[in-house]
């Protein structure tokens, strides 16, 4: 990991950097292909994640990518990012990362109560549609729909209230 990439990727990720904007919600009824970026916090966490993911699943295509915040490997089937990836100019070299951001989802979800660096970027540099994360009065400009749900709830009532909200997007 760079520090000084990880300060270019601070300075860099700014909502106005998104080159595509964000377009009103697709009936989820209509929606083919669903992302979900997530950071690794713990087992629990990836349960959450995974349970939101199969109901995704059940009728539509969905992709996950998890990042991995620590240098210690993490328990996931899913692909993962990390810091190791970040060069010294702020940008990843992660082909998992860069595929991921370029396909168009048609919702695409960032499963982090606390937007990092990472998160962030990705927020901005992908090709989706539609962005859908928890709400944040400071993060209101990095998603079109914002879940409200206390944080010490956990991880697995907010799956449950961002697949209650996403079914009602006709």
């Amino acid at each position: 990991m760079s520090i000084i990439g990880k300060k270019f990727l601070n300075l860099f990720n700014k909502p106005a950097k998104r080159k595509v904007k964000g377009k009103a919600a697709k009936p989820f009824d209509e929606a083919a292909h669903i992302g979900i970026f997530y950071t690794w916090e713990d087992k629990a966490k990836e349960e959450a994640v995974e349970k939101m993911a199969d109901f995704f699943r059940q009728t539509k295509q969905t992709e996950l990518l998890c990042f991995n915040p620590s240098k210690e490997p993490v328990e996931t089937e899913h692909e993962t990012v990390s810091y190791n990836e970040l060069s010294s100019l702020g940008k990843f070299n992660s082909d998992a990362l860069n595929a991921f951001l370029k396909k168009p989802f048609d919702y695409f979800f960032v499963f982090d109560f606390d937007l990092n660096e990472v998160s962030r970027y990705t927020l901005i540099h992908t090709a989706a549609n539609f962005r859908v994360g928890i709400h944040s009065e400071a993060e209101m400009e990095y998603f079109e729909l914002m879940i409200g749900i206390h944080k010490s709830a956990g991880f697995h009532n907010f799956a449950e209230q961002t697949v209650k909200y996403i079914k009602e997007i006709r």
